[in-house]
């Protein structure tokens, strides 16, 4: 493809990167794409930190409802402790 550059302007085709039209819009690019980067980064560690809290959360409620019941396990000792009660009531 050197047959296509004029004589004297080789010199101009290997100087500053201003001269090239695509290095500008590559590097907006990169710059783009690294504000991006730490941008998912930040986001994964907020995601890891709010799934963190769920489960300490989660944890926290199914300790806290074994005994009388819970939405996993059911409600059966709840309902079994409330007869009882009742019925000794009597």
């Amino acid at each position: 493809m050197t047959e296509n550059i004029p004589p004297g302007s080789a010199s101009k085709a290997t100087g500053s990167s201003s001269d090239r039209p695509g290095l500008p819009y590559y590097e907006k690019l990169r710059r783009d794409l690294r504000d991006t980067l730490q941008k998912k980064r930040l986001l994964d560690r907020n995601l890891a930190a709010i799934e963190e809290q769920i489960y300490r959360q989660e944890t926290s409620y199914l300790e806290e409802t074994s005994a009388a019941g819970n939405i996993v396990k059911g409600f059966d000792n709840y309902i079994k402790a409330s007869a009882v009660s009742a019925s000794a009531m009597l």
